[in-house]
């Protein structure tokens, strides 16, 4: 098959893609419930807004981490922090996109447009592994994952 067809051929798999998630998922009011095809147009806006960044409070005295995000990856892939602890977790979009840095088990959730910078604070961290990722669709698969490392707190 010549190069046209293959690439004619990726294109059409990729919106068959995103038209069977579309009737799949659906749009719902609960952001849990959304998929990533509710992220897309959230807030009416597709991709949440371009040139809007939301995140929740930062935490005055809170340890920070920075993330770097950029097309398609998250630098460092691997944050560690210590359970009970509060931390700000900044994300810094060096992208050309928007991303958000999401951590579902924990409810944290960092969005960013291109350029921009956003923190969110989150406390009462129990010891675990948790899956990090971005949300917006296609970016997980292209490689935008890591690992959120709570570790036990062995001064006590």
């Amino acid at each position: 098959m010549p190069k046209k067809g293959l690439l004619i051929t990726g294109i059409a798999l990729v919106v068959l893609s995103l038209v069977g998630s579309l009737v799949q998922g659906g749009v719902s009011e609960n952001l849990s419930d959304r998929g990533w095809f509710g992220h897309m147009f959230e807030d009416g806006h597709m991709f949440g807004g371009f040139g809007q960044t939301r995140s929740e409070p930062s935490i005055d005295g809170a340890e920070e981490i920075t993330v770097v995000a950029t097309n398609f990856a998250f630098e460092p892939p691997t944050i560690k922090v210590t359970e009970g602890s509060a931390v700000n977790v900044r994300l810094d979009n060096q992208g050309t996109v928007p991303h958000d840095l999401t951590v579902p088990e924990l409810g944290l959730r960092v969005v960013a447009s291109p350029g921009q910078e956003a923190v969110a604070g989150i406390t009462d961290l129990q010891p675990g592994i948790y899956e990090m990722l971005c949300t917006y669709p296609g970016h997980a698969d292209a490689g935008m994952t890591g690992t959120f490392v709570v570790e036990p707190d062995e001064s006590t």
